[in-house]
């Protein structure tokens, strides 16, 4: 492993984040593909959840739902949350 002083880069391309995810597969380590790439281990990481959340995505077809509320009516949602242990927004609506 070379030191551990990242170097600098600005933003990874796709075909970085390919290559990360491929390389991680082969078993090389965060640490040497932070090096390499010029990231932190943290952005390696990620890029691997990213992956992984992509490729659940892509069996499931979901949907986004957003709604507009005023702070008052988020703390009042957050609170019948709370109080049915309900662990997120989203599994509220998954509930409903």
């Amino acid at each position: 492993m070379a030191s551990s002083r990242a170097k600098p880069v600005n933003r990874l391309s796709q075909e970085q984040r390919f290559a990360i995810v491929r390389k991680r597969g082969q078993g090389v380590p965060v640490a040497d593909l932070a090096w390499e790439f010029g990231v932190t281990p943290r952005t390696i990481y990620y890029t691997l959840q990213t992956d992984r959340s992509r490729q659940i995505d892509g069996r499931v077809r979901s949907e986004v739902v957003n709604v507009r509320l005023t702070a008052q009516e988020l703390s009042r949602f957050d609170a019948v949350l709370a109080r049915r242990e309900i662990a997120s927004r989203a599994e509220a609506l998954r509930r409903l």
